[in-house]
């Protein structure tokens, strides 16, 4: 017993250096010596003979090395304190801001002796041992615990100073004074903290900045996971004087394979839009396309263009009118309420603000609505229902007419559909227009070549020619009106009217010594005329009138216009038909066919009665007169006449006789000469006017004259002298007044009539009975000169 007692001592130790072997990593062990193969056989012996009688463990077997004092742990940590790098990291010096080392439990790794395994520097310099290569890591977590960290420390460091500041910190040191006596600090040296020299190691220290849980969340949201396997040196490399060490890290983190991310983020995205078209209200325009039934009728220019998708509106000319639909289908899942929005315009652009340009009328499921309101609309609709919105054009204002002459306006718009909830639809609207001479000066309408001003628009100038080669005759410098080639589009639009190379009609020559359009007016309204008169002669004053007739409605219906309208067919009261939309259409085709150069008579309906024909140019000849910029006797020319007719008023009521008419008339054409296209524009109306009021006085006699024939020949000889005589003078006196006062009366209203839109001058400025006596006598001195040309002589 006593032996075995004196081999424990021996046996503990070594155990405990085997103890100590385990903590060294097997790639440091060192090799075996014969020593110690007998010492571990002498043990093994020693071990056998003791299996059957083991003795208990001791407390020595179950202490940690970290407390047992004779460990290589405790060693390496009675060390550490003294390193250099840990007293800069404490000192915040270097590598302090969040980094991390492992524990280190291994010998130091310099100064060795080459070759050797466990022996240190043994030359003359004796360097002592220490660790000098070394493995830092660091995450964003443990950055962001040290930045957290310096602010706390911030914050109580100036805490501490308010705390000095106001005296707070001293208060509480005279009632601890009795109490700060620490038996157990009691006669110990000066802490660690104060000497300066080194700390107390922890190898716990560095790990708990990284977090319990080791996981580092990155800067897109992912969570990594950073842990340290292990920290070692290896000791069996001998071919330095420094021992290498490694570290092994283990991170976890969400791999990505970009091809199945892309695949998955596809099929996400694409469900996503699935959920949210179906949620989302959802319509569809069908913009129904404008086809004649007819394909001999179709005409070119009508056609849609094959590259535009909107509503196409083709060639439109003025009084024309221009119908398209859009179908509004709800095809989403959901109800869906939309409505028209006002359109994005230029606040000082010529498109007038609204849901629709100008030129436009909307209707939607037959409500019309006003181009101009801010939002129309506000229709729900079902799934699967519809809505119908109706389109018309109609170009009727001069004023828009003349805007798309110069290029200011242009048939190019769109129309925005706001669906709630949903996205917005851009239905473009678009169109050719073909420009019209109404609304143009004399001088513009002298320059337009034969062919009309349609010719005119698709002029070109000619590129090979120079600035000195001259103008182009008007044959060669513009294609036939018929021209395939002038309506074609290809799928792209025509050039606007200010394009680049267009001709203008200021830059013609001029061609004509008055306005085509007034010479061809003029003499188709005569012509007409003269046709209607007579046939009206010969449809009213075949058949005998009887006595007992003359007083029925049959008789007073057989009155012929122009006796009920002394300014006929001038006269807008004897248009009866002219609210209609068969006479806005009528008056589109008259002013296309002056526009091009066509017979006006045979462009109007075959069915329409040649008296109707007659009041559409007629109104035409009116509407083109008064739309002219300048008129016919321009301002500057009319304060010349007003002048010289005031003179010679001034004359008369002097000499108290009236002067020649010739006379007058002479003057006035003298002044009028000075324009010499506004003077022969002025003789064309007055003459037109002249030759109708003939026409009218020669029916009217011989209407007079076949009254009093027919009367005479029914008339017998009357039963009651006083009931015949009665009978015969009222029907010799139907609808018969005297000659003269008749014509009196035809040239003043024919004068009235033409007055305002012959001779431009300016109305009188202010308001109330001066102003409106001002343009009564005004509207009496135009009235006057104009009758002065249509009164014969001794009339």
């Amino acid at each position: 017993i006593e032996s075995d007692l004196n081999d424990s001592p021996d046996i503990v130790k070594k155990r405990v250096e085997g103890l100590q072997s385990n903590h060294t990593s097997p790639s440091n062990s060192t090799p075996p010596s014969p020593n110690t193969h007998s010492s571990s056989r002498s043990r093994a012996s020693a071990d056998t003979t003791r299996s059957f009688d083991a003795p208990a463990s001791t407390h020595v077997d179950d202490l940690p090395a970290s407390e047992d004092p004779t460990s290589l742990q405790t060693t390496l940590s009675s060390l550490l304190p003294h390193d250099e790098l840990h007293q800069q990291m404490g000192r915040r010096k270097a590598f302090h801001d969040g980094w991390c080392e492992g524990p280190i439990s291994f010998l130091p790794t310099y100064k060795y002796d080459a070759g050797t395994v466990g022996v240190f520097d043994s030359s003359e310099k004796k360097r002592a041992p220490s660790w000098c290569d070394r493995i830092l890591y660091r995450t964003r977590r443990d950055r962001l615990a040290y930045q957290a960290k310096i602010v706390e420390e911030e914050a109580a460091k100036k805490k501490d100073e308010e705390m000095r500041a106001n005296g707070t910190d001293q208060a509480a040191n005279d009632e601890e004074i009795l109490y700060d006596y620490d038996p157990e600090a009691d006669g110990a040296s000066a802490p660690a903290a104060d000497s300066g020299d080194y700390d107390e190691y922890d190898e716990n220290e560095d790990g708990d900045e990284v977090g319990e849980d080791g996981v580092v969340v990155t800067k897109k949201g992912f969570e990594d996971e950073l842990k340290l396997e292990y920290y070692a040196a290896h000791q069996r490399v001998l071919s330095s004087d420094h021992k290498p060490l490694d570290a092994v890290f283990t991170l976890t983190y969400a791999a990505v394979v970009p091809d199945l991310k892309a695949k998955v983020h596809s099929e996400v995205a694409k469900e996503l839009d699935k959920t949210e078209n179906e949620t989302r209200p959802n319509v569809t325009v069908v913009v129904d396309r404008h086809r004649h039934e007819d394909e001999e009728k179709r005409q070119r220019s009508d056609a849609d263009p094959a590259s535009f998708e909107g509503v196409w509106l083709g060639d439109v000319r003025w009084g024309q009118a221009k119908h398209r639909s859009l179908t509004i289908a709800n095809t989403g899942r959901v109800p869906a309420r939309w409505t028209f929005i006002e359109r994005p315009v230029a606040i000082h652009g010529v498109q007038a603000a609204g849901v629709a340009p100008k030129w436009i009328h909307l209707s939607i499921n037959g409500s019309p609505v006003q181009s101009s309101s801010k939002t129309a609309g506000g229709i729900r609709l079902d799934p699967g229902e519809t809505a119908h919105v109706e389109l018309e054009l109609r170009v009727l204002d001069v004023a828009v007419a003349h805007e798309l002459n110069e290029g200011l306006l242009l048939l190019d718009d769109i129309l925005v559909l706001r669906v709630e909830g949903g996205r917005d639809h851009f239905i473009p609207i678009r169109g050719h227009w073909l420009d019209t001479s109404l609304g143009h000066s004399i001088d513009k309408l002298t320059r337009i070549p034969e062919g009309g001003i349609r010719r005119l628009q698709r002029q070109r100038p000619d590129s090979s020619k120079g600035k000195g080669g001259g103008a182009a005759s008007s044959s060669s410098s513009a294609k036939d009106s018929t021209s395939p080639s002038s309506s074609s589009y290809g799928g792209s639009l025509p050039a606007s009217p200010t394009a680049p190379g267009r001709k203008r009609g200021n830059e013609e020559p001029v061609r004509f010594s008055a306005p085509r359009e007034l010479f061809r007016l003029t003499e188709v309204i005569e012509g007409l005329t003269a046709r209607v008169v007579a046939e009206w002669d010969m449809t009213h004053t075949s058949a005998p009138v009887s006595i007992d007739a003359v007083d029925t409605t049959d008789a007073i219906d057989a009155m012929p216009p122009w006796a009920e309208h002394p300014a006929w067919p001038f006269q807008e009261e004897c248009w009866s038909e002219r609210t209609t939309t068969s006479w806005q259409d009528a008056m589109s085709e008259a002013l296309n066919a002056l526009d091009t150069d066509e017979p006006l008579e045979s462009s109007l309906p075959q069915d329409m009665p040649r008296t109707q024909k007659l009041y559409v140019l007629a109104a035409l000849l009116i509407m083109f007169l008064r739309n002219m910029p300048d008129g016919i006797v321009t301002a500057q020319l009319w304060q010349q006449i007003e002048s010289y007719l005031s003179a010679y008023e001034k004359a008369e009521s002097k000499t108290k006789t009236p002067a020649p008419l010739e006379e007058k008339k002479s003057g006035i054409q003298e002044i009028l000469a000075q324009e010499p296209s506004h003077n022969i524009s002025f003789i064309l109306i007055t003459s037109m006017v002249q030759q109708i009021m003939a026409e009218i006085a020669e029916a009217s006699y011989n209407e007079r004259a076949s009254l009093e024939s027919r009367t005479s020949r029914v008339s017998s000889p009357p039963t009651s002298p006083r009931k015949g005589a009665s009978a015969f003078k009222r029907v010799a006196t139907f609808g018969r007044v005297p000659a003269a006062p008749v014509a009196e009366q035809t040239e003043s209203a024919m004068a009235r009539c033409f007055a305002e839109v012959v001779i431009r001058a300016p109305v009188a400025a202010g308001g109330g009975s001066g102003g409106e006596k001002a343009k009564g006598i005004l509207d009496r001195r135009r009235k006057d000169c104009i009758e002065l040309f249509l009164r014969r002589e001794g009339g």
